[in-house]
């Protein structure tokens, strides 16, 4: 197995996002429904939160970035304080795994529109660097190569626009 720096960090910033988007919803809707159903253990432990921090366990995280397998601290419930202990832990095991799938969603439907947006982004630049391209042939066709190695030196559309006036005017005279 080879030790490269660059690909464990490239995993890291792979993983980081989802992983802590998973298990921050994950443990948190837990905690939400033992809430919900009376414990107020998670909340007096300060685990009924968004913040990830609060939710991370040491050694799984750890685990997780070198070996593809980690775990979060579990959300603290006591089944005394439930109004019907047996159903209401039920409901508990199951809101964790349950809220990962519109999390997915959620975060598939995001993936979507920030790569739509993206495209949108770069169809710009492209389109841009195109209209640049093309009034730069224009100055080449009426100026020279000369003429348009002077003018390419303008800084912004200003500057062009003000040097073409100005040349403008020295033909002209």
């Amino acid at each position: 197995m080879d030790f490269d720096i660059a690909r464990i960090i490239q995993r890291i910033a792979v993983l980081a996002p989802g992983f802590l988007l998973a298990i921050t919803v994950h443990e948190f809707m837990h905690g939400y429904v033992a809430f919900r159903f009376g414990d107020p253990t998670a909340k007096l432990q300060g685990r009924l939160t968004f913040n990830p921090i609060s939710h991370l366990d040491p050694l799984g995280t750890l685990l997780l970035i070198l070996a593809g397998i980690g775990w979060a601290k579990p959300v603290p419930v006591d089944p005394r304080n439930l109004r019907n202990p047996r159903r209401d832990m039920l409901w508990i095991s199951l809101a964790g795994p349950a809220a990962k799938h519109p999390t997915a969603f959620g975060h598939l439907l995001a993936a979507f529109r920030w790569t739509y947006a993206f495209m949108h982004i770069i169809a710009g630049f492209i389109a841009d660097r195109l209209h640049e391209a093309i009034k730069g042939m224009r100055i080449v066709q009426a100026f020279g190569a000369e003429g348009y190695a002077r003018l390419s030196y303008a800084a912004s559309r200003e500057q062009l626009n003000g040097g073409l006036d100005r040349l403008e005017a020295f033909l002209k005279s």
